[in-house]
Parts: C-alpha cells; sequence; structure tokens
C-alpha cells in the first residue's frame, strides 16, 4: 500500500471541515426555517460585554458595545436585521432582586439590536451575565 492520500493533509482536512462546517449550518437554517445567534453576554464594570457564544449560525459576526447604563448595542458585521422576521429574546435573572430586560431591533438601523437592562425603578448595569437569542427566519 502507498503513501496516503494528500487529501489526509491537515490543510486540506481543514478546508473539508470547513466546507462541511458551513454546509450543515445552511442545511440546519433550510431545516429550522431560520438562522439564530445564541450567546451568554457577561459584563464587569462598565464595560462592553463579552460574549460568549453558543451558537452563530447567521453567517456574520455580532460585535457588543456599551452605550450607557442598561444600554447596550450589538451590530453585525454584514448583512441587516429583517424586523418583520427577526425574533430577539432575552433572559435576566438575579437572585437579590427583580431585574428585567429587552433586546430588540435599533429603530432607523437594521443592523445594530439594542439591549436594555433595569430594576424595577430605572436602568441598570448588567454587571453580571444574560442568556440572547435572535432568530432570523426565511
Amino acid at each position: 500500500m502507498g503513501q496516503p492520500s494528500t487529501i489526509y493533509k491537515s490543510s486540506k482536512l481543514n478546508y473539508v471541515w470547513n466546507y462541511l462546517s458551513l454546509t450543515l449550518d445552511n442545511f440546519k437554517a433550510k431545516l429550522l426555517g431560520y438562522r439564530s445567534y445564541t450567546a451568554l453576554l457577561i459584563q464587569t464594570g462598565i464595560d462592553a460585554p463579552v460574549a460568549i457564544v453558543l451558537e452563530n449560525t447567521l453567517g456574520a459576526t455580532i460585535t457588543w458595545t456599551y452605550s450607557g447604563v442598561g444600554e447596550y448595542y450589538g451590530e453585525l458585521s454584514s448583512g441587516t436585521f429583517n424586523p418583520v422576521r427577526t425574533f430577539t429574546t432575552s433572559n435576566l435573572s438575579f437572585y437579590s432582586s427583580p431585574y428585567y430586560s429587552f433586546l430588540t431591533i435599533l429603530s432607523g438601523d437594521s443592523t445594530k439590536v439594542i439591549l436594555g437592562t433595569f430594576d424595577s425603578s430605572s436602568a441598570t448595569e448588567l454587571n453580571g451575565e444574560i442568556c440572547i437569542e435572535i432568530r432570523i427566519y426565511k
């Protein structure tokens, strides 16, 4: 038996793996009917939140920034959110007191979403973690 085929070289395996991964993401999006971005956002102090991305089949990255007390923006690296076909949700819970959050497309800018966090009386810093999901339906 001769030398193994060149398909086994690591650079070619990476190419094949990346191709299959993209193909599987496209297949999953077609099967489910939507592309999604699911992440845990973690913030310390007044720094921009750091995203621990659990799933991203959008075909673009989202960059998170801190704007002010309880106000955060996520911007798509490419493409846009379709307001009619985009579903957003956030889940923020602390044990010591009731906190609330919202996540929605920024009015007038379809490349950004806005995340707001507040308690029962006013906007408040995240200073913890929040789970978010964005789905874009076909």
